[in-house]
């Protein structure tokens, strides 16, 4: 017969409970994506440190103080002598919809802004957004840094003018 030690038991078993949560049944992650219309992203939006971005009807767009993090492999379209702590991110261009790459028959929770002038300068450069449901609104997000982080620049939309 083989003596088993109680703590090692104890502990075998706290281990497998864990992994079995990890692998059989885990919670599900909750699905937090917004499914936009034109009518839910046309107007100001505004982020907590008073950035924004106007997107119209027409299919245009401007922004104030984008994330430098979304620019940066395209070093060449930034601002001569650009410093990414001080100075601000203005954009221009067009904006359009889109599913996830990841789920392409999933809801339309992508936001593809094509800039055609950033910090003054005239450039062909994108970046993305992704529309997220918190708490039954809608919000944009743009993702930076890691994104198993979670670190995202938010901005809701102004009821009224921003």
């Amino acid at each position: 017969m083989v003596e088993v030690n109680a703590g090692r038991l104890a502990a075998l078993v706290l281990a497998v409970v864990m992994l079995g949560g990890c692998f059989v049944g885990g919670a599900p992650a909750r699905d937090n994506r917004a499914d936009l219309t034109a009518g839910d992203l046309v107007g100001a939006w505004q982020d907590d440190a008073g950035d924004g971005l106007v997107f119209r009807e027409a299919g245009e767009f401007s922004a104030t103080n984008l994330p430098y993090e979304e620019f940066e492999d395209f070093q060449s379209a930034l601002p001569r002598n650009f410093d990414p702590v001080g100075d601000k991110l203005d954009a221009v261009g067009v904006w359009d919809t889109a599913t996830s790459r990841e789920d392409p028959d999933g809801p339309t929770n992508r936001v593809k802004l094509h800039v055609k002038e950033l910090g003054g300068r005239q450039v062909s450069v994108g970046a993305e957004m992704y529309a997220e449901t918190r708490d039954g609104i809608i919000t944009l997000a743009f993702y930076v840094g890691d994104p198993d982080l979670r670190d995202r620049k938010i901005y809701r939309k102004c009821d009224t003018a921003c």
